[in-house]
């Protein structure tokens, strides 16, 4: 009896250690800023509050909107240019956005996020 006690224990780990090392499940944060607005000479900014988290797997990206800034338009595109997802949302309808990226292939991606005069923009990387 204890060496198939043993077995369940070794294949248990075995399980939970490669579900952990799987990307699928690994949802990393995409950094997302506000874009430069020039200043007149003298002049300061205030500090700017960005109203969303953004993460994403393997799978797709995560629009979480903390803030009701009604509607946004989000495009995300590849390194040449190429649009790969383009739509606009109202956050006070729908403030989180799953969009699906399974099939799109590796390489670097910029999301870029525009509401009234406001552009934001986050990179990620698919490997």
């Amino acid at each position: 009896m204890k060496p198939i006690r043993q077995q369940v224990i070794s294949i248990t780990a075995f399980l939970f250690f490669s579900f952990l090392s799987m990307n699928c499940f690994a949802s990393v944060d995409i950094p997302i800023s506000k874009s430069d607005t020039p200043t007149q000479p003298g002049q300061t900014r205030a500090p700017f509050l960005v109203p969303l988290t953004a993460s994403y797997t393997s799978d797709e990206v995560t629009l979480n909107f903390t803030s009701d800034v009604s509607v946004v338009s989000i495009s995300i595109t590849d390194e040449y240019g190429t649009v790969f997802y383009q739509g606009t949302t109202d956050t006070s309808v729908l403030p989180n956005l799953y969009i699906p990226i399974d099939m799109w292939g590796s390489g670097d991606y910029l999301i870029t996020i525009q509401y009234g005069s406001i552009t934001l923009k986050g990179q990620f990387t698919i490997e």
